[in-house]
């Protein structure tokens, strides 16, 4: 049995374990996991989760059944049988299909299963979808378990406060069980002794009282009613005094007497006033004990109720404005809550219960309902007759709507008010049930994502965008009929439930009704914001089972649209499960790719435009895959960003870079000064410590600074502009050089173009090919290189392939250039016949026939002549190459 593995130090986050005997199908797992986001522990065999669950038990378990030595089914049922682990969600990740094998995982207490190949987007809306339901629920166990432990400190001090004895006894030998502490209090012996002694109690009752107060204790346990009684005691000090006692029994499971619990209070005050003060005593001091605020007092005898000034106050009346008939409080009562409110009232003068409490709601003078909480207490006479009711009223309302607000927070956004995804999933859940229930029944989801929101939250700041995002849940609320829900997935998405869809015709007409709404302009301070939306559309005649893959199938037209060019939709079918599936399985690839290597740099020249030299090259990533062959970047590049992959590629294509550099700068030492660009993605940039790992990077491979230029998108600024200049300027300090990459494509602004410390500015190949063609192209490359060269750096053209394009550059001063009219990019080996062919030209190569002169320049790149001439070199050629290496040497 292998270790358990040691806990992610990742705290805050969930922990969720992955095990499974194959290091590949762990490693998948763990990076799909990332993007939760959560702490991921890995386990190669069920042992070693078993130890790991016992260390440090997780949140959440992704289990592989068939595994040798404990399989999956032994692990689930060794987890569900520890009482600290039974709670745990696990979710079993198996290729099997038989149905008796998932019922035995059912049977065993799985929560989910997943079926291999796991996809992604599955395992995600899953495992987010069990962590929160995992924390929902921890949360209430934790609050239940603070609000019993705070429930037994008010009892405790409720009892140990009052001013009454609180006792148990058993109901059959009248043995005391539990005393309060205000027995010493009131009759001077410790509360021990009635536990310690039997018959300790019986000696303190006058032997006139004890009967009665022995048959009161008897008919409570015969007819399991509340009995009172009063009786005289003796003191500790001999003093006569006189107790009134309340007697309830406790039954146990078989309807049994078990247990009398009592309360007794010294009422020798009370007995000892004058009968004209009674009426007010009980008024005043039974209603302090039911309620603090507003008071009142029901004579049950004559129909008549007292309203203390302060009741009448909360309804917003004068004292004496409410009549003194139960009529003024009943008929003032909400319609829906009356009913409940005098059959609680009955039953507690019934006996039926302790006290009487009820929350409802109340007419306010000004028209409005104020909910209130009733609290009272029945007088009774010695037979148990109810012949007056005293409590007392609150007013709650506060109460209630933060209560009621506090719900509506657990399902709805912040933000746009509409139902969060928790909401919107119990409501999916309740509808693929009903459909399963009736086969006529229909309904179809909606998944809308808004097209390039980013670049509102980028050019007019993320308040700005959650206005738009507000205005967008509204206009698609106008969109929907009552029965439909939209939801607010997160950030620019918007999930739609359309309750009885007959036909696909009909989700269609709602996805064009919305993307009609969206199309039109926002009005945001004053300035018009346009937008459009992405929607895929699944419906339910699938035949779903799991909300979950309802989503997933949705999500996945959804992308379908946006790959198809945005601001439109597109209904699911299985062929998109299919693409899903194989983009999975290519991202699967790139990750071993990167762990095995299989990444190659490749080179393209950048040439000084006026003299045809060669001034370095680009490193431009490829992927050799032993089954697809040679793969561009524009294939793997997107997915490496969306997955994260582009942080290990971008750092593997930096060390290689780094390292072929220095290697050509040892075997041409006497050759023009060479950089090496390298392109820096905007999730490298935002890494902590980015700075430090090119440094050591420039120490571990020999390559002076000055040597690289990192070129970086500048979109990447954006997302923020001081951190962004913080960086750079960490970077020049290594004498590292900068470029700006595809200027023009993004969003530039002068306002902050000058305060970057930049080297050199990028014209995109998409202004480039215009050059000479498009008036508009031609002008925007001209606006770049006047503004390089009044900044002060220099300018590199992407994608010159034409020799008018050469020459346009030339007349505009555009420094250097990149392309297939120099060269197409080379692997290293041929990259090197470039910087040798370099040598050997810039003396003079009259091997090659090929004289290099001004006009030469002007009219044919030398690179062109030398790419010519290379296929046909002699041996004399050759001789003349390795002689300028060695005499450079």
């Amino acid at each position: 049995m292998s270790a358990p593995p040691a806990p992610p130090a990742r705290p805050g986050l969930p922990t969720v374990l992955v095990v499974d005997d194959h290091e590949t199908n762990r490693e998948v797992l763990r990076g799909y996991l990332e993007q939760v986001p959560c702490a991921v522990q890995l386990a190669a065999d069920g042992e070693s989760a078993l130890a790991a669950v016992v260390a440090a038990p997780p949140d959440l378990v992704l289990l592989d059944v068939m595994m040798p030595g404990l399989s999956g089914y032994d692990v689930l049922q060794r987890l569900k049988a520890d009482p600290k682990a039974a709670t745990i969600p696990i979710v079993l990740v198996t290729a099997l299909n038989d149905k008796g094998d998932l019922m035995r995982g059912l049977d065993l207490g799985a929560d989910e299963f997943l079926t291999k190949p796991v996809d992604r987007v599955e395992l995600l809306a899953r495992v987010r979808t069990l962590l929160r339901l995992k924390r929902l629920r921890d949360e209430r166990e934790a609050d239940a378990r603070a609000r019993l432990a705070s429930s037994e400190r008010r009892f405790h001090d409720l009892v140990q406060g009052l001013d009454a004895i609180v006792w148990e006894a058993d109901a059959e030998s009248l043995q005391f069980t539990f005393v309060s502490q205000r027995a010493e209090a009131i009759l001077g012996y410790p509360a021990e002794r009635w536990l310690a002694e039997p018959g300790f109690w019986a000696s303190l009752v006058h032997p006139d009282d004890y009967g009665r107060v022995l048959a009161a204790c008897r008919q409570a346990a015969v007819d399991g009613g509340a009995h009172e009684v009063e009786y005289r005691a003796t003191t500790a000090g001999g003093r006569l005094v006189w107790l009134r006692d309340v007697v309830r029994v406790a039954c146990d499971g078989d309807r049994q007497p078990r247990t009398l619990r009592g309360l007794t209070v010294d009422v020798t005050e009370r007995k000892q006033a004058a009968d004209a003060l009674r009426a007010s005593e009980e008024r005043y001091a039974l209603a302090a004990r039911g309620a603090n605020d507003g008071l009142w007092d029901w004579d049950l005898q004559t129909n008549e109720i007292y309203f203390s000034p302060r009741w009448q106050a909360m309804l917003g009346y004068d004292e004496g404005e409410v009549a003194n008939h139960p009529r003024a409080w009943f008929d003032r009562v909400h319609p829906d809550d009356i009913v409940r409110l005098k059959l609680e009232i009955t039953a507690h003068l019934q006996g039926q219960t302790a006290h009487f409490e009820q929350e409802y709601r109340i007419l306010h003078k000004d028209g409005a309902y104020r909910w209130t909480l009733s609290r009272g207490l029945a007088v009774r006479d010695a037979a148990g007759r109810a012949y007056r009711m005293v409590g007392s009223q609150t007013d709650v309302t506060a109460r209630k709507a933060a209560e009621a607000q506090l719900l509506h927070d657990a399902f709805h956004d912040a933000l746009t008010g509409l139902p969060n995804r928790a909401l919107f999933m119990d409501r999916l859940v309740r509808l693929i049930r009903r459909a399963e229930r009736h086969q006529e029944y229909a309904f179809a989801v909606l998944w809308l994502d808004v097209d390039r929101f980013k670049v509102v939250n980028d050019s007019l700041g993320h308040l700005a965008g959650d206005r738009v995002l507000v205005e967008i849940a509204r206009r698609i609320e106008t969109c929907l009929r009552q029965q439909d829900t939209v939801a607010r997935a997160g950030g620019d998405e918007f999930t739609i439930l359309l309750d009885e869809v007959e036909t696909v015709d009909e989700a269609i007409r709602v996805a064009d009704r919305i993307q009609a709404a969206l199309a039109l302009p926002f009005d945001v301070g004053g300035q018009d914001v346009y937008t459009t939306a992405s929607i895929g559309i699944a419906l339910s005649t699938t035949g779903y089972t799991q909300p979950e893959d309802m989503l997933r199938d949705a999500d996945t037209a959804m992308y379908r649209a946006k790959a198809l060019g945005k601001a439109r939709h597109v209904v699911f079918d299985e062929t998109m499960h299919a693409r899903a599936v194989a983009l999975l399985e290519f991202e699967t690839g790139l990750r071993r790719a990167i762990e095995r290597h299989h990444l190659q740099v490749y080179y393209q020249p950048i040439v000084a435009i006026d003299t045809a030299a060669l001034a370095g090259f680009e490193a431009l990533a490829r992927w050799r895959d032993p089954e697809r062959g040679l793969i561009s970047p524009a294939e793997f590049i997107p997915i490496a960003e969306d997955t994260g992959l582009i942080v290990p590629v971008g750092r593997a294509v930096l060390r290689e870079s780094c390292r072929q550099m220095r290697a050509w700068q040892a075997q041409f030492p006497g050759g023009a000064p060479l950089s090496i660009s390298v392109n820096l993605s905007g999730q490298q940039l935002a890494q902590a410590g980015i700075v430090k790992q090119i440094g050591e990077v420039l120490w571990e491979t020999g390559l002076d600074g000055h040597s690289l230029r990192l070129e970086i998108t500048e979109s990447v600024f954006m997302d923020d502009l001081e951190a962004a200049i913080a960086v750079l300027k960490q970077l020049k300090a290594l004498d590292i050089r900068v470029s700006v990459d595809d200027f023009g494509t993004g969003y530039s602004s002068l306002s902050y173009l000058h305060r970057l410390p930049i080297d050199v500015l990028k014209i995109d190949r998409s202004f480039v090919s215009g050059l000479g063609v498009d008036a508009g192209r031609s002008a925007i490359v001209h606006t770049i290189v006047s503004l390089a060269h009044h900044l002060g750096v220099d300018v590199i053209a992407e994608g010159v392939e034409t020799p008018e394009q050469l020459a346009y550059l030339r007349e505009l001063r555009c420094q250097y250039g990149q392309g297939y009219l120099f060269s197409r990019p080379r692997e290293p080996a041929a990259a090197a016949e470039l910087i040798a062919m370099e040598l050997v030209c810039a003396a003079g190569c009259a091997a090659c026939h090929t004289p290099m002169t001004s006009s030469d320049v002007a009219t044919v790149p030398k690179f062109q002549a030398m790419l010519r001439s290379a296929p046909s070199w002699s041996s004399g050629v050759a001789a003349a190459v390795q002689s300028a290496t060695v005499t450079t040497q």
